[in-house]
């Protein structure tokens, strides 16, 4: 073979080599955008539960000791309502890490929701949290709820105010200082709008 054609057969692999790493370098960020997109989908987004400002409608709750109580009227003030099941790996994981946590995550009233023929004990709830149980998935229902763990945010009447598939203890702890941010936020409006009533001229 001439030395031309060592050349350019040398020439024709190189290129071909170059080829092959500009494709593979394309197929790498093609595939790093379709990761960011596809973690950029919140999981909020695919789960499927009441809408924020939605009221949910009145169902009744038991808790260990059997005693019934009526939603939304055992709410004395916004409260945290998660939802937890059983055969739940998302909902293990949130649960090993609310071991230390009580009635309340940062000063917020904190409920989970079990079907009644759950126990805390199946579940692996620390008994230091307090559980109700749902018959008939009337609480699923009621929040149009799909998805478990899922965290909801309602006031005294029953309005759903924030929603969120909770991936950790942090998630359920920005939903509270959300909310008291926005509590803070309105007392603020309201105490600023008393103020110029006062100073407004009759």
């Amino acid at each position: 073979m001439s030395t031309p054609w060592v050349i350019a057969f040398v020439l024709l692999w190189l290129v071909l080599v170059l080829v092959v790493l500009v494709v593979l370098g394309l197929l790498r960020r093609v595939s790093e955008v379709l990761e960011r997109s596809v973690a950029a989908v919140s999981v909020d987004d695919l789960a499927v539960g009441a809408p924020l400002l939605s009221v949910i409608h009145p169902f009744d709750l038991t808790d260990d000791d059997g005693s019934r109580h009526r939603f939304p009227d055992l709410l004395q003030s916004e409260t945290l309502i998660l939802f937890i099941g059983r055969d739940c790996p998302a909902c293990e994981m949130l649960l090993e890490q609310m071991t230390d946590v009580g009635a309340t995550v940062d000063g917020m009233p904190l409920f989970l929701i079990l079907d009644a023929d759950e126990h805390r004990s199946h579940v692996g709830v620390s008994a230091a949290l307090r559980v109700l149980y749902q018959r008939a998935a009337e609480a699923t229902e009621a929040f149009n709820n799909r998805a478990t763990p899922q965290a909801y945010v309602v006031d005294q009447a029953g309005v759903v105010l924030e929603r969120r598939v909770p991936g950790s203890l942090a998630h359920l702890r920005e939903m509270a200082m959300h909310q008291r941010q926005r509590g803070g936020d309105r007392h603020t409006t309201h105490a600023a709008g008393d103020g110029a009533a006062l100073a407004a001229p009759r």
